[in-house]
């Protein structure tokens, strides 16, 4: 039967489809996939222009290295018969499917990429082809791969005891080594190395033991700070419930802060909300990797007036491409949960993009560690095409970088 289609400027047809290769936390190994939109370009960075518009998802993965990533048969029939191949074998290879075999059958099929050793900051790029019927057969979908020379930058941690007048304070107790390593893990295929040196312990006298208000953030980084390094400081709890700051050499200024610092909490209670998060690497590595990305001049991708109060909602999104984010403020969307389609609590389907949930909160999902290479959203500046931007940022040198 013939069908007819009215077509007003072009019919996107998507057979097959790319996404995360695993459920759950983040992992070099397992980059996130930026399939947003269908007519946008990546940013210029480091000395490579700003792409075409791409006409399917891309992928960015650190130099020397091997990925793995997942083919989702989409508008083709499960059997179907797909080659996967590079367009240019000198930027990143196909290591499996082996030997030029087709994909397996069935709606998935994991696919391993290694990329090239580069030797200068500027990216390379090539497509990832998806051939139809034979390995040298009509290319049906692509998946632009941007391949990241490793950019390394670094940070000096910082265990700080707030003690009182007349009190003393806890050492914050984590599983750092293993919270630093996601961290690190999230920045890799951005191209970023961060490399921590060996963590330092102080103390300070704050007015409440374990608390830290805004006004004396300045007694820590008067107490220690590293020159040319991120300095990152773990607290046992931060006022109004905050859960890290992060404040870059452009902007630590204008919040009145004496140095560029990051600041990381393990606890909060607020508004009779309590969170102890001491024991979650996933919760505290994606919110170190989030408070470094606002060092490197990334904002929260949000369009709503800057807000310091859950209750007004000036900076929850609704939509849900910015919980996967990295630099989403919150880890669900704000969602009516009453609304249509969907009914239930927080709308756990609508939340979840592959990360698991939370263990303080099973009902609630983690946040993303996405860190965008397309510029979709361009109403702002460091809201989106977030790879690039940091890159740039950081390829200005220790002086821009570190302050």
């Amino acid at each position: 039967m013939t069908k007819q289609m009215s077509i007003k400027s072009e019919c996107r047809m998507v057979p097959v489809r790319f996404q995360r290769a695993i459920v759950g936390a983040p992992d070099k190994r397992y980059p996130d996939i930026d399939e947003r939109g269908f007519n946008h370009a990546v940013p210029a960075m480091n000395g490579l222009p700003a792409s075409a518009a791409v006409r399917g998802s891309a992928v960015s993965i650190a130099h020397n290295h091997t990925v793995e990533i997942q083919l989702v048969r989409e508008d083709i029939d499960d059997d179907a018969v797909i080659y996967v191949t590079s367009s240019d074998e000198s930027v990143f290879t196909v290591d499996t499917p082996m030997g030029h075999a087709p994909c397996t059958p069935g709606k998935t099929c994991n696919i391993t990429l290694s990329s090239a050793m580069l030797f200068n900051l500027t990216p390379a790029v090539a497509n990832l082809e998806v051939r139809y019927q034979k390995k040298d057969g009509p290319v049906i979908a692509c998946l632009l791969v941007y391949v990241m020379p490793l950019m390394s930058v670094n940070i000096q941690p910082h265990i700080v005891a707030v003690n009182s007048s007349s009190a003393p304070g806890d050492i914050p107790s984590l599983a750092f080594g293993a919270v630093t390593q996601m961290a690190a893990d999230i920045w890799h295929n951005a191209g970023i190395s961060l490399s921590f040196a060996q963590t330092k312990y102080i103390s300070i006298t704050a007015n409440q033991a374990n608390m830290l208000l805004y006004s004396e953030l300045n007694r820590v980084v008067d107490t220690a700070w590293t020159p040319n390094y991120i300095n990152v400081y773990i607290v046992t709890a931060l006022s109004n419930g905050t859960l890290g700051y992060g404040f870059s050499a452009s902007a630590y200024k204008g919040f009145g802060i004496r140095h560029p610092a990051v600041f990381l909490a393990l606890k909060s209670n607020h508004s009779g909300h309590h969170l102890d998060r001491s024991a979650d690497i996933h919760y505290c590595a994606n919110d170190l990797a989030h408070e470094i990305g606002h060092f490197f001049t990334l904002w929260h991708p949000t369009d709503d007036p800057m807000s310091m109060g859950l209750a007004t909602q000036g900076w929850q999104r609704r939509d849900s491409w910015s919980m996967r984010f990295l630099m989403y403020n919150f880890n669900t969307t704000w969602r009516d949960a009453n609304a249509t389609p969907h009914k239930g609590n927080n709308w756990p389907d609508f939340n979840n993009f592959g990360y698991g949930t939370s263990a303080q909160d099973p009902s609630v999902a983690y946040r993303g560690a996405a860190i965008p290479l397309k510029l979709v959203r361009a109403g702002k500046a460091g809201i989106d095409g977030q790879c690039a931007i940091a890159r740039n940022h950081i390829a200005k040198g220790f002086t821009t970088l570190y302050g």
